[in-house]
Parts: C-alpha cells; structure tokens; sequence
C-alpha cells in the first residue's frame, strides 16, 4: 500500500470523524432546546368578571287562598235547607243556608201585638184616657215576659243542667287550636298524639256546649224581652199621664226597638256568602242544631293564593319583598314572589314565617304542602370566577393566578357558590388572570405560557 493512499484514507477518516462530531453537537442543541420549550406549562387564563350571583334552598310550605271568610250565622236553631255543598262556586250575596222561622214565629208575633198595644197604650196616654186600663196593660206585659223568661230557664234546667263545664271547654279547644297549630309547623310523632288527645278532649264538650249554646241564646232573648218590658214599664210609671212629648217618644222608640230587633232575628235565619269564590268547608246538615259559634261555611277566594313557610334567622336577614321563588306541587312549577316576611320569631319553632303570592294560576287545593325553592343568599356586584379554579389546603382555598410568566398561588375568600360559578370575597382584582386550565404539574412557581385567555 502507497503512502499516498494512506494519507488519503486519513483525510477522509478525520472528515467523516468531523462531520459526526460537528452533527453530534447540533443534536445536544437541538434537545436542550426542546428541554427548555417543554419545562414552561401552558394554561388557560380568565379575568374575574363583576356578576350578580345568588344562592338557592328549599323548603316545604302551606297554600292558602288569601282571602278565605269562615260564615258565621247570628241565631241559633234547626236548619231548614243548605244551598251549596263543598267544591261549589258561589258569588257573594247568594243564600247559603237557612233556620227554621218556626222556633221564632210565635215570638215574633207576640213582639208585634206588644209592639201595637204598646202603641196604642201611648196615644191614649197622650189623650189623657185609659190610665188604669194601661197601667194593667203595661203590668200583664211584665208578667207576660217574666213568666216567658222562667219558662225558658226552666227547660234549659231540665234540658242542660246547670253542670257544663264552660271553662273546661274554653280550655279544651285552646287545646286543640294550639296542638293543630303545633301539628301544622313540625308533622311528627310527638305533635300527633297531642292534636289526638287535644281533639279527643274537644269533641267530650263539644255537643254539650252547643246544647248549651242553643239554649242559652234562647234564655237570653227571653230575658232580653224581660227587661224590655220591665223598662217599658218603669217608663209608662215614670211618665205616668204627663204629657210630656219627649218621654212619649222614648216609650214609642222602645216599643219599636223591640219588635224591629226580633224582625232582625227573622232576617237573621237566612246566611248570605259574604264573598264570591269556592265552597271549602261545611258544617250545616238539614235537620241539624246550629249555633252562632260554628262556622257554617268556609268560603275561599282562589283567585290569588298564597304559600306560607318557615325560615331561619340567617335565611330571613337575606329575603327581601319581591324576591322569585319557585313553588313544585307534584310535578308541576309554579312562580310566586315573597309578598310578606314576618319580623317576629315563633317560639315554638324558632323560626320565622314568610309569605309568597303565587304569581300565575294554579291549580293546588287549599291546605296543600308544596316544596319551595327561594333565594337565601346574593350579591350584586360580585367578583365571579369558575367554581372549578377553586383549589384548598386543609380548608383554604386559593387560586393559581399567571403573573410574569409563572403560576402564583394566590389565597382567596369564598362567598356564594351557585353552579358553576363561584363569589370571590377577597384575594382577585378584575385585571388578575386566573388560570382556568388543569394540570397536574400545574403549581405554585411554576414557570407557565398564556395559550388562551377569556
């Protein structure tokens, strides 16, 4: 072999050996390169925005019409005819129900035929004639209502007895009035077995007192035309034959006040609807012994309802008049909107009453629970971030904000969470950018690239 090749073998060795070494050191560039470019993590951002946000709790209330009249009559008797039965609709001035005028008939007639002696007794006085013949008059009237009102005294004795129990009947049904309020505000086991008893103890007095009750009103209007007629007497003997005109007066005004009340009592048998709406309750049977202290009828105006609830103190600090809320009856939704918030805690609750008006028309029958959705919580100018760039550390929250290029671990308050979204009380500013994106190299310093921001 010639030194000329082996020289030319060399030359090419170190070229080639050159070329590697030069190609060897671009690949080492070339990696750091791309080293350094996957070292910085790229993120989504988003700035805070100023946002309203509230926050939403449930709750089970009552629907109420708003305007519902419990009927009372004014006199006590037999039921002659009902009208209307549950579930119909009346308008206002329709006749519901009425008594039997014949318990009444007789003494209407004999508080006309005094009402017309007592009259004429009165011209003759003031003619100056027939002084003996009224002094009889006026005395057989007396005796006449007298006897009227011991007679009726008499068969309530028999018939009652003088044994009722009226104060251990007011406390019965105070008894049951507060068991079914207690009952209504916390459905439960305990609550149940008072209303039972409650009513149990109700229902021992309640035929009773309205025998009593009948007969009582009986007594009274019998006594009632007692002292008319003593009255009317001690005028007649006060006035005796003067003739004094005013007095005359008086005596007529008596004579008539008495027989226009018991014309009133005959009006009285027949009960009118005092408004227009639907029939809810009835308590009135033909043939039936009605007494004033029953409510007849229970007449309801549906055309705006109303859902009663209960909140707690910190619920009802946040409600204001006029706030939305949802009513859910079955699988059916209804709006309506807080018209009254109650100021005054229940003490057997301790929990505040709130009121909402059903806002469109809703067919809910009168005493339904329903579940409610109310707002308890909101803000108006709020900071609002994605609930998900919320991170904690035993309990702290903090968000990963890119500052110059790396990921800041920034602190922060939380307020309201609704959704997916989240109230930052504290710690954000509107120009921070928060970092929306995850990773899990994602951390405090690490070095980061915005690739979108919101």
């Amino acid at each position: 072999m010639s030194k000329g090749f082996f020289t030319r073998a060399m030359a090419v060795a170190l070229a080639v050996l050159t070329v590697v070494s030069v190609s060897a050191c671009g690949n080492s560039a070339e990696k750091e390169a791309v080293t350094a470019e996957a070292a910085v993590l790229k993120v989504k951002t988003a700035r805070p925005v100023v946002d309203y946000i509230d926050q939403t709790s449930s709750f089970t209330g009552k629907v109420m019409p708003d305007d519902s009249v419990s009927v009372y009559g004014k006199s006590a008797g037999t039921v002659l005819k009902t009208y209307f039965e549950i579930g119909d609709t009346v308008e206002e001035g329709q006749l519901l129900f009425e008594l039997d005028p014949k318990d009444y008939q007789i003494a209407l007639e004999q508080s006309k035929l005094a009402y017309e002696a007592a009259i004429n007794n009165i011209e003759k006085a003031e003619n100056g004639s027939g002084d003996a013949l009224a002094e009889l008059q006026y005395q057989t009237t007396l005796s006449n209502a007298q006897s009227a009102y011991e007679a009726v005294r008499t068969e309530m004795e028999l018939t009652v007895g003088d044994d009722f129990d009226m104060s251990g009947f007011k406390k019965a049904r105070n008894r049951y009035r507060a068991a079914s309020k207690a009952y209504d505000m916390n459905p439960c086991k305990e609550t149940m077995d008072e209303l039972k008893a409650a009513e149990t103890s109700y229902d021992n007095f309640i035929d009773d007192y309205h025998n009593f009750n009948v007969y009582a009103l009986k007594l009274e209007t019998a006594y009632d035309s007692y002292m008319t007629a003593v009255e009317s007497y001690e005028i007649y003997k006060s006035i005796q034959k003067s003739e004094n005109t005013a007095s005359f007066d008086i005596s007529r005004q008596q004579a008539k006040l008495q027989y226009d009340s018991m014309l009133q009592t005959m009006d009285n048998l027949k009960v009118y609807a005092p408004i227009s709406g639907v029939i809810e309750a009835k308590n009135v049977t033909v043939n039936g012994t009605y007494a004033p202290s029953l409510a007849s009828y229970v007449v309801s105006n549906k055309d705006i309802m109303t859902v009663t609830f209960a909140v707690s103190g910190d619920v009802v600090s946040e409600m204001s008049i006029g706030d939305k809320v949802t009513v859910e009856n079955g699988n059916k939704k209804y709006n309506a909107e807080i018209t009254e918030i109650g100021s005054m805690v229940n003490a057997a609750s301790g929990l505040f009453t709130v009121e909402a008006r059903l806002t469109e028309d809703a067919n809910i029958l009168s005493g339904v629970t329903v579940k409610l959705t109310a707002i308890t919580a909101k803000s108006e100018n709020a900071v609002v971030i994605p609930v998900s760039t919320v991170y904690y550390d035993n309990g702290d929250a903090y968000v990963y904000v890119a500052k110059d290029g790396v990921a800041v671990a920034t602190p922060v308050t939380v307020g309201i969470i609704s959704g997916d979204s989240a109230e930052i009380i504290e710690g954000l500013s509107e120009s921070d950018s928060v970092i929306t994106s995850w990773s899990a190299k994602l951390d405090d310093g690490v070095a980061v690239e915005v690739s979108e921001e919101v």
